[in-house]
């Protein structure tokens, strides 16, 4: 038998023993599962292109690597977010108007990089204030009805919720912490999500750490939505106490010290209103000021010093922010938490 007979024989031969549906993509471009044994549209469709394929597995080697990382406390946690990113895929990258079981290619690799990076180390654990955090990602998505006009890619409405937690709590008080944050996050969903899910557009709840010291945490839990602007509230949680900050636990003369604040924030706003032409109205935008530092939910304790947003304040509000050096002599000196080691 001449030798290219022999070759196709044994070729055809393999053929015949590969499982029906098998793909002949090398090793290097498999899914993260055997292609063979796909049982349901959205694996059949990641197996469909190599480049679904690819973002598989590495989606699936990432969420690999965080599981091993992750303390085991928050592991269930960290499946159930991966649970409801595969549920969360099928309706965002399912082709519109086309029957059941289509996806986009190109949003299903997408949405799985994107995936992966939220599983990469340096974007699932932060340390601040001798403190190591975890960020928790979870997925929710409505049945897309429309195609995108510019691509004809799927859209459809989704929410992603980024939850926060100190990693290995040492005690009670870092455990409140937690427990407080995970439930004033859940709460602000239920006050700003439309009943229905639908028509929320791109729509995120996060939890954002702006500064940690023995004895504090100072963070902000929001949302954003997309193309809108955000809203976000601020909060100064005291290890120390177990509880939120108030302005007696920081000022010797709380009123005294809003006074100075305002005094401060009222020039800082003159001179940014100088150009527009306009005559200020200095006795409503001190009170407005003096109403803003009255407001816990105001304040921002940064490295830098104490920062009150102003939300009245133009298309956007503003912010000022007063340095520590400046306001030392209205602080407590018991404060509890570690001004110096703020960041």
């Amino acid at each position: 038998m001449p030798r290219t007979a022999v070759l196709a024989a044994v070729l055809a031969a393999f053929a015949a023993l590969a499982p029906a549906g098998a793909s002949a993509a090398p090793l290097t471009e498999a899914a993260s599962f055997d292609c063979a044994k796909a049982a349901t549209a959205l694996e059949r469709e990641i197996c469909r292109t190599a480049d679904s394929r690819k973002a598989d597995r590495e989606m699936a080697a990432a969420y690999a690597k965080a599981l091993a990382l992750f303390p085991e406390p928050f592991r269930p946690a960290l499946r159930a977010t991966q649970r409801d990113f595969l549920a969360f895929v099928e309706p965002v990258c399912r082709i519109p108007g086309a029957s059941p079981g289509h996806f986009s290619p190109d949003c299903l690799a997408g949405q799985f990089r994107e995936r992966a990076s939220t599983l990469d180390p340096n974007v699932l654990f932060q340390t601040s204030g001798g403190l190591t955090f975890l960020t928790l990602t979870s997925y929710r998505a409505v049945t897309a009805k429309t195609a995108d006009p510019a691509d004809g890619e799927p859209q459809a409405d989704t929410l992603k919720v980024y939850l926060v937690q100190i990693a290995r709590p040492a005690n009670s008080a870092e455990q409140r912490w937690n427990a407080m944050i995970a439930e004033r996050l859940t709460r602000y969903q239920s006050q700003m999500l439309p009943r229905s899910g639908a028509g929320m557009g791109q729509m995120s709840f996060e939890v954002d750490l702006m500064a940690v010291a023995p004895g504090l945490i100072d963070s902000s839990v929001g949302v954003s939505v997309t193309p809108q602007a955000g809203q976000h509230v601020s909060s100064h949680w005291s290890l120390t106490l177990g509880r939120e900050l108030t302005a007696a636990d920081l000022f010797v003369d709380p009123k005294a010290a809003a006074a100075f604040i305002a005094g401060l924030g009222l020039e800082e706003m003159l001179r940014e209103d100088a150009g527009d032409g306009k005559p200020p109205n200095r006795a409503r935008m001190l009170r407005e000021i003096l109403a803003a530092a009255a407001r816990p939910a105001n304040w921002t304790l940064a490295p830098d010093g104490f920062s009150l947003y102003l939300e009245d304040f133009g298309a956007h509000g503003a912010s000022v922010t007063v340095p520590w050096p400046k306001l030392r002599p209205y602080l407590r000196r018991d404060l509890p938490f570690d001004l110096a080691k703020l960041s």
